[in-house]
Parts: C-alpha cells; structure tokens; sequence
C-alpha cells in the first residue's frame, strides 16, 4: 500500500468519527472539519461543500452520508 492510500485510508476513518460524533449530537463543528477533509483533494471546495451539506440533511445515518458523499464527490472527480 503506498503512502497516498494510507493517507486516504486515514481522511476516511477521520471522516467517520468526525460523522459518528455529529450523528452522536456533539455539535456542528465536527460536520464542518469532516466536509473540508472531504474536498481537500479539490479545487473547487466552495462549491461542492453546500452539496456535501444538503446530502448530509438529507441522511439519517454515516453510511448514508459516506455513500451521498463518495457519489458526488465521484461526480466532481470526473467533471474535472
């Protein structure tokens, strides 16, 4: 495994504990740092963060996030 998938492997767990603690009801804070280590990879943050923000209110759980997530940012990788 080299070092940039170790480093995904690691955003990505990240990520979900972030997720876990907003689901959890620790507050919003979480949900931010979890989006922005979401886009880190792209150019355009501004613009998908408020997509990543309405995926989120639209889910009732972290694997529904992940999934509405990796769809999109998937989207915006091939749009680039």
């Amino acid at each position: 495994m080299d070092m940039n998938a170790n480093a995904r492997i690691r955003i990505e767990e990240k990520i979900t504990g972030l997720l876990d603690k907003v689901f959890e009801g620790e507050g919003n804070q979480e949900l931010n740092v979890a989006m922005d280590l979401a886009v880190l990879e792209y150019d355009n943050r501004n613009e998908i963060i408020p997509i990543l923000k309405a995926v989120f209110d639209s889910c009732d759980s972290v694997d529904e996030v992940l999934m509405g997530w990796a769809n999109i940012l998937d989207d915006f990788a091939d749009v680039a």
